[in-house]
């Protein structure tokens, strides 16, 4: 509240006579000017108030927004609540979305344009957007914002020009449906959670939940379902969603987990040693790291420590651990998740005896994100130069750009930070994955380098067997001054996701190894056996391992969703005319009944006897409208009358 309403309300207050006022005040005088006070005082102080909440159909999306730039959570933790429902309406959802996708162009147009200090910085997003690259490029309602940017509006123009051509012919809404249209879907995965269910449990479940589509198995992941990213899917899964059976999770973020456990010669745990995740918020990666375990069968009092520095995020992960995990009580069998609000960097076996015993580490620290196809738009500018012909060259593949500016380096300090931690105190640990939800070579490539070249050795890359059959690897010519950063040999122990080509997020994972443990193996005699792990992964009966089936371009599913839409607007539109032409065989008292023209009628000849049965239920209703339509034209015109007659005598007795 400002100085000036707080003061104002402060003076609104002396201003109504007290609830027990004197005698002397108990006047007529006084409660005639108190009455003639009120309304003034109420007016003006719901004008305060409306002055203080802005009326603008812009603010609910502004006051997102600028929880979202305080706070530097995403959009889905403050829109939505801890029951998973939307707090907000979909448009003001839909708004902040949009201005999320395209704040780089945003930020670079403001840096350009010089505007006074605006306060509502939400606002003022918002308010650029729609007037730039919104639906309409105009922006409702009044207000200082708007007349400010008005003002300055074809320099906004000139500017969004120069730098991005491409969205000044179109809106942006075209563009992102262009641009959607161009690349290729990424589906709705769905992870089993088989702590508190199985495979077999849930797929009966979703035949009686009747989803509205065919549903397959991963094959690189197992307990993954793969569905089609619609909304009637999405509610389909509601129930064993709440219910935590089943995980909403992208596939490639699968691969942390599944690497460290089954990536290596022998499988977690080793030697009855625990698990720890670095960065374990939300949880999902915990969760699975731990269903993983629980299905091996040489686990003795396993511990997974999950950490997280934050504790708005900590107590998300302990919610989500809660939810998601449990733990058995049997002796020989059991995975134990210990939830801690620390600081990575600040862990050390030395200082806490908890850690002791941590021989393998998850790591999967804070990054750009720029992996996540629906949060960046980078990729879509890609494809579009593809599309327009635009051969690229290597240098320009977005997976193969090594960005310079401040945020990415300091990202990459700290990610070398963390991994270089996890490798000198911990001195028990003999396997590190290393992941993160980026695309850019100097927070993947660059610090696995970095690494290496500072452990002397002591550590080396293991191609993860869990993805043998993966194709995509990593890159070893990017950098900035054209040196190799990493040889063929190691580039292929790397795992890469193509958001493009492989249906999945952007995604890198690094599977690092102590060099000391292969050796004393070597001089023991080599008699351990290896445990290879399985890639054909089972499958259940009636059901087929996802091969793309909804990886395909959307712009033939476009045409033809168009192509059924006109027809489907033909038809109806042949059925609301009504045909007053009485059928040859038809009995002369018989009224006549409405029927479908001659196209309606050649479509109905081709197709099954179910669709006209449908056509003649259509007709039937359609016949009861009409009469129902005709006694209410009679009733109406009965009432005209009975008014007309009154409104006759009424005249007549007065004359």
């Amino acid at each position: 509240m400002s100085l000036d309403a707080h003061a104002f309300v402060v003076c609104a207050r002396f201003a109504y006579p007290p609830s027990n006022p004197p005698q002397e005040f108990k006047t007529r005088d006084h409660a005639h000017q108190s009455f003639k006070r009120k309304p003034n005082i109420t007016t003006r102080k719901t004008v305060v108030e409306k002055s203080m909440s802005s009326s603008s159909p812009y603010a609910p999306a502004g006051n997102i927004l600028n929880q979202i730039f305080k706070t530097r959570k995403g959009l889905k933790s403050i829109a939505y609540n801890q029951n998973g429902e939307l707090t907000c309406s979909k448009t003001t959802y839909a708004q902040c979305s949009h201005v999320l996708q395209y704040k780089p162009l945003l930020d670079s147009i403001l840096k350009r344009v010089k505007l006074l200090d605006v306060k509502n910085q939400g606002l003022l997003y918002i308010l650029l957007y729609e007037l730039l690259l919104g639906p309409n490029k105009k922006i409702r309602g009044g207000g200082a914002l708007k007349r400010q940017l008005m003002s300055q509006k074809d320099l906004l123009l000139s500017t969004l020009k120069e730098l991005q051509p491409s969205l000044t012919d179109e809106s942006a809404s075209d563009h992102v449906a262009q641009s959607s249209s161009q690349h290729v879907t990424i589906p709705r995965y769905v992870r089993i959670n088989t702590i508190l269910s199985s495979t077999n449990e849930i797929l009966p479940k979703l035949e009686n939940a009747k989803i509205p589509c065919t549903y397959y198995m991963d094959r690189h992941v197992p307990d993954v379902l793969v569905l089609p990213p619609t909304a009637s899917t999405r509610g389909s899964l509601q129930d064993l969603v709440t219910s935590h059976q089943v995980i909403l999770q992208d596939k490639s973020s699968c691969f942390s987990a599944l690497c460290l456990v089954h990536g290596f010669d022998t499988p977690l745990p080793t030697k009855g040693g625990d698990v720890l995740d670095a960065c374990a918020a939300p949880g999902n990666k915990t969760s699975h790291l731990a269903a993983l375990l629980a299905k091996q069968s040489n686990i003795k009092n396993c511990n997974v420590h999950a950490l997280d520095k934050s504790k708005d995020r900590f107590k998300l992960l302990q919610r989500r651990m809660r939810e998601l995990t449990t733990t058995t009580n049997d002796d020989d069998n059991i995975v134990k998740v210990h939830c801690h609000n620390m600081d990575f960097l600040t862990v050390s076996p030395k200082d806490d005896d908890k850690f002791s015993n941590v021989t393998a580490i998850l790591l999967d620290p804070s990054c750009s994100g720029s992996g996540m196809i629906s949060n960046h738009p980078e990729w879509k500018s890609s494809i579009n130069n593809k599309n327009n012909n635009n051969h690229r060259d290597n240098d320009d593949d977005p997976t193969t750009i090594t960005f310079t500016n401040d945020r990415i380096k300091a990202l990459s300090n700290f990610q070398f930070q963390a991994l270089q931690h996890a490798i000198t105190n911990f001195p028990k640990v003999e396997r590190i994955v290393y992941s993160t939800c980026s695309i850019y070579v100097e927070e993947n490539e660059g610090v696995i380098h970095r690494l290496l070249e500072s452990t002397n050795d002591e550590w080396e890359l293991v191609a993860p067997q869990c993805l043998r059959h993966w194709k995509r690897r990593g890159h070893f010519d990017s950098s900035d001054n054209g040196k190799l950063l990493l040889t063929k040999e190691q580039s292929k122990c790397l795992i890469r996701v193509d958001p493009l080509k492989d249906a999945s997020n952007g995604f890198f994972v690094a599977c690092l190894q102590r060099k000391k443990r292969t050796t004393k193996q070597e001089q023991g005699g080599g008699n351990k056996k290896k445990v290879t792990y399985n890639n054909e992964l089972t499958l259940p009966e009636g059901m087929e391992f996802y091969n793309n089936q909804f990886h395909n371009d959307k712009k033939s599913t476009l045409e033809e969703k168009e192509k059924s839409l006109k027809q489907q607007k033909e038809e109806t539109k042949d059925r609301s005319k009504p045909n007053n032409k009485r059928p040859k065989d038809a009995v002369a008292d018989t009224p006549p009944k409405p029927s479908i023209n001659k196209k309606r009628k050649a479509v109905t000849t081709t197709t099954t006897d179910a669709i006209l049965v449908d056509d003649s239920q259509i007709s039937k209703k359609r016949a009861k409208k009409l009469e129902w339509k005709k006694k209410q034209r009679e009733k109406k015109q009965k009432r005209l009358q009975k008014q007309q007659q009154q409104n006759s005598t009424s005249t007549k007795q007065e004359e």
